[in-house]
């Protein structure tokens, strides 16, 4: 910040610098000096907007790679947290045993502290003790259960922020939810269904089965030991095709070099490019199994086998699949969550 700052005020000098110059160069009447300051402050103001856009702007706002940053930088963040440790007595120390000065945390730092306790192996009492004993708590002001969530969604980030979501995590914040009068039924759907997915995507991992959704709301027959993964509604499907375009070139001009000889000078060859061409094939649902993925669109149900699915690729709207028997064309499901479908698709013959 404070390089950003030096580069900003080093503008005043020159528009100074300009300014002086303009000064010495009109003499003629003192409105051609006020033009002079006119433009110095423009000046001035042209090159502001310069340096905001190269040093201050975020770049990439909505980008992966700015959630990335984003995502880094809080597991950095949560890893710092989680040195500070809980005492029996409800306070903290550090690494080499001190005691923490909290009175000047806000109450933010102080419960994302608490709630990462997990990883220094505190018990969920010890836990629940230290968020009742927060002077809003006591006061009355904030329920134990409606400060769960509010922070659940973070909670729950920090947890798999190596990409799995232990046993023992899910333990630990499942006893301390339902020790401060809230658990997964209770809280709000999206947050439920993050909870389900990272149990999911640890269970497909372990080649543990364990159903997380009820195959009853999906007009499909499964077969013996079918098991229901996962599935989603309101999904829109694609067929795609690579779409080639010929650019034609131009001939250029001819030079008479002598009689009977030309030589062409500017011309250009044509080009051809391919892109690919979205077809929608209407909306319907989506549901994934240990054994067949199965899709419904305009009334039409088809299975596919995870034996047939030549190739998978996740998109920013869905997950792309080639299999046995479409000629060789690509199919897109335009999911919500292509990350978590791709996972499915790759590891769900692990639950057969």
């Amino acid at each position: 910040m404070i390089s950003k700052l030096l580069a900003l005020l080093a503008l005043l000098p020159f528009s100074l610098y300009v300014w002086a110059e303009e000064v010495a160069e009109q003499t003629e009447s003192s409105a051609n000096k006020t033009s002079s300051d006119s433009s110095a402050f423009w000046i001035f103001v042209v090159c502001a907007v310069a340096v905001y856009f190269f040093f201050f702007r975020k770049k990439g706002q909505g980008s992966n790679s700015a959630t990335a940053r984003r995502l880094a930088k809080d597991a950095k963040k949560n890893q710092a947290l989680a040195v500070v440790a809980l005492k029996d007595d409800g306070s903290f120390a550090d690494s080499t045993g001190a005691i923490v000065d909290t009175s000047k945390w806000n109450e933010e730092k102080l419960i994302k502290t608490i709630l990462l306790q997990y990883k220094n192996n505190v018990s969920p009492d010890a836990v629940v003790a230290a968020l009742q004993s927060l002077k809003r708590v006591q006061a009355g002001k904030l329920q134990l259960n409606k400060l769960i969530e509010k922070y659940f969604d973070w909670w729950l980030l920090s947890m798999v922020d190596d990409q799995y979501f232990s046993r023992e995590e899910e333990a630990f914040m499942t006893e301390v939810m339902t020790k401060c009068g809230t658990g997964i039924n209770y809280l709000k759907a999206d947050r439920a269904e993050g909870f389900k997915i990272a149990r999911l995507v640890r269970d497909l991992l372990e080649a543990n089965p364990d159903p997380v959704i009820d195959a009853s709301d999906y007009p499909v027959m499964l077969g013996k030991n079918e098991i229901p993964i996962w599935g989603e509604r309101n999904v829109e499907f694609f067929s795609t095709k690579s779409v080639r375009e010929y650019h034609s070139g131009n001939r250029g001009v001819s030079v008479k070099i002598a009689k009977g000889v030309y030589y062409r000078v500017g011309g250009s060859s044509g080009y051809s490019e391919s892109h690919q061409v979205k077809t929608s094939l209407g909306t319907g649902f989506v549901l994934a199994t240990n054994y067949n993925i199965f899709f419904q669109s305009n009334a039409a149900t088809r299975k596919i086998g995870y034996d047939k699915i030549i190739s998978f690729e996740p998109f920013s709207d869905g997950v792309m699949l080639s299999f046995e028997g479409n000629h060789g064309k690509p199919f897109l499901i335009g999911v919500k969550q292509p990350g978590l479908w791709a996972n499915i698709i790759a590891n769900a013959r692990n639950w057969q």
